[in-house]
């Protein structure tokens, strides 16, 4: 049995690069939307205080506010992560679709919900 190498697509460092490039990418937008970002830091705080007044029976308990900050760190990053993934592959299915998409002039009938050309169409 042979094996097939693959060769070296890429050259040393490529995974660096790409990696800070979509890092950066992320600071930018997270940059443009720092507004939205603040307030849901703010929200997030006053969620925290108020489970933890729920749970301490009217009373913040230090223990436990040390124990479950954590948890609190974890659902945001998870929940962040999966808004995040979705609307990104949202945003790729759509940009995908109406990139595609070129519609004829007015007067003949637009094929782009179809996917493809009727037969013996002219564009």
């Amino acid at each position: 049995m042979t094996a097939i190498t693959v060769p070296w697509a890429a050259a040393p460092g490529f995974a660096l690069r790409a990696f800070a490039n979509e890092a950066g990418k992320g600071l930018a937008l997270l940059w443009r939307r720092r507004a939205i970002t603040l307030t849901a830091i703010v929200l997030q705080g006053f969620l925290y205080l108020m489970i933890q007044l729920f749970i301490g029976g009217g009373h913040l308990v230090l223990q436990v506010l040390a124990l479950t900050l954590p948890a609190l760190f974890a659902y945001t990053v998870a929940g962040t992560a999966a808004l995040q993934g979705s609307g990104g592959i949202a945003e790729e299915v759509n940009g995908a679709r109406s990139n595609r998409c070129t519609c004829p002039p007015p007067g003949r009938p637009c094929w782009c919900s179809a996917g493809s050309p009727p037969l013996g169409w002219r564009g």
